[in-house]
């Protein structure tokens, strides 16, 4: 044993080895990584040969083949899903192509909706920023990749998190970039918020890693600003909302907790909903009128959480928990505005629609054979100047490996006899989402790619589905699955970027 070599291939301070296998041929050896990627290095040379992005899950184990002269290798990955893959010898050049963690800023001063400027991270470690097909800037290559970036409301900054545990500053005009924040782990969420970008103005950045930290960041646009510190966080973040009270900070993390802090000095000042065993959150929601809570879980289970927003501390008061259970996984979770019904997208790519009110599933909706990423409703409409007969429908946007829109409106007239009631050991009492409100108070700024500002004009009116009476349409891109799609303010345009790197602009036909 003591004459054994090793040699070492490449070593990560961003991500974690699941596995690895050698090919049939001793030339090759393929490495999984916690990120979902799959690297590809050279024996002989000891290079990086290539990178395989296109998984929906974390890779757990590896095994490799040849048929004839083709070596392949298998994948599995906590999606339950099984690939093939060819490892191609001659390719050794690693083309740029865009990831799916883009952002979006749309063009608010044109009748058409049409994108002002597109963030996203591309295979090369950069951020390139786009407007049309064209390449208005790039940032300069990270040394790992880049995990999430925003666009600030006024378009001249990016903010982006690196894999490092940076959080980076780049002023589109000069290109100038800095660190504004450093974290000890990844960046694994990251949200900007803006009334103005003038030097006068100040901007708010949250960021949230993977070692459970969660960092705020304040000052004015090329200063170094104020770095304040959420002591007490418990847990990874998954998604943070700034209240309307102002200056108050709504946590929600994977192990189930939810907290509220003071954004001017990082104090913890109440935990809402305390940790939970063996329960890991994927995605939460916060009602329009900030009342009411959704948090789903990867064990199928949904947690409604209802409060009312007081003037002095605590601030928040909870009314009642209540927790529900459904059979499949949970990976996203969606409130319509008026929050009387809430969608949610399970492993299996049904979607779920429940009436808050009433505590039952109106429908379960089938299109996709992946896993739902992402959902999205249509804003309120117009109560002053509206032309509209009749109360637009209320569109549902779902996204997996295609994209699909609901008309779920029309399931608020189903009769009750042919609903199905869900196990909850609580009753609620009755509150927000118990009957419609119409509008609601409009938040200024899309949240996430999710369209929460504009009014829905009378573009859906009258449109109906073919085979399906519910379903409106649905695009099926070239890439094995989609992530998120963002949409105009009047949920009339939207866009998104495949697995393949290729960016969309889809328009509703008039």
């Amino acid at each position: 044993m003591d004459n054994i070599k090793y040699q070492e291939f490449g070593h990560s301070t961003c991500t974690s080895y699941t596995c690895a296998a050698m090919s049939q041929d001793l030339q090759f050896i393929i490495v999984g990584a916690s990120d979902c990627s799959i690297s590809i290095w050279s024996v002989e040379e000891g290079t990086l040969v290539k990178d395989y992005q296109n998984h929906n899950g974390q890779v757990r184990c590896l095994d490799t083949f040849c048929v004839g002269n083709c070596q392949l290798f298998l994948s599995g990955l906590d999606d339950n899903t099984i690939k093939i893959w060819l490892i191609e010898l001659t390719e050794t050049e690693q083309k740029s192509k865009l990831q799916q963690n883009f952002d979006v800023l749309w063009d608010r001063n044109s009748s058409d909706p049409c994108i002002h400027l597109l963030a996203a991270p591309d295979n090369n470690n950069k951020v390139q920023l786009l407007q049309g097909r064209s390449i208005v800037t790039e940032t300069d290559p990270e040394k790992g990749k880049v995990k999430s970036c925003k666009l600030s409301d006024c378009g001249q900054f990016l903010l982006y998190g690196c894999c490092d545990g940076s959080v980076k500053m780049f002023e589109i005009k000069s290109k100038s970039t800095s660190v504004i924040i450093k974290l000890s782990g990844a960046v694994h969420y990251l949200q900007v918020s803006s009334n103005s970008c003038s030097s006068t103005n100040s901007l708010t950045v949250i960021a949230g890693g993977e070692d459970s930290s969660l960092k705020i960041w304040r000052g004015k646009p090329n200063t170094m600003g104020l770095v304040i510190t959420c002591a007490g966080q418990t847990d990874v973040v998954v998604q943070c909302f700034i209240m309307s009270m102002g200056q108050k900070l709504l946590s929600c993390a994977q192990d189930g907790s939810v907290k509220i802090w003071d954004i001017l000095t990082g104090r913890l000042i109440d935990v809402l909903v305390g940790r939970y065993t063996d329960v890991h959150v994927t995605m939460a929601d916060l009602s329009s009128n900030e009342d009411l809570l959704v948090l789903c879980g990867a064990s199928g289970s949904f947690l409604l959480i209802r409060f009312t927003v007081l003037p002095d501390e605590p601030y928040v008061k909870v009314q009642g928990n209540y927790n529900y259970q459904l059979r499949d996984s949970l990976r996203s979770c969606k409130l319509s505005h008026d929050a009387c019904l809430l969608a949610l997208g399970q492993d299996t790519g049904n979607i779920v629609i429940w009436d808050v009110q009433t505590k039952v599933i109106l429908d379960t909706l089938k299109l996709h054979k992946t896993g739902v990423q992402n959902l999205l409703f249509s804003p309120p409409a117009s109560a002053a100047g509206s032309s509209l007969v009749s109360l637009p429908p209320i569109i549902l946007l779902s996204v997996g490996d295609q994209i699909g829109w609901w008309d779920v409106g029309r399931l608020t007239m189903i009769s009750c006899g042919q609903r199905r009631k869900i196990s909850s050991g609580q009753r609620r009492r009755k509150q927000s989402g118990d009957s419609p409100k119409l509008p609601l108070r409009p938040v200024d700024d899309s949240f996430n790619g999710c369209a929460r500002t504009g009014y829905l004009a009378g573009d859906w009116l009258g449109k109906r589905g073919q085979e399906e009476t519910l379903l409106l349409g649905c695009v099926k891109l070239l890439g094995p699955e989609v992530k998120k799609v963002s949409a105009s303010s009047n949920f009339a345009a939207f866009t998104t970027v495949d697995a393949s790197g290729i960016v969309y602009l889809m328009k509703i036909l008039q």
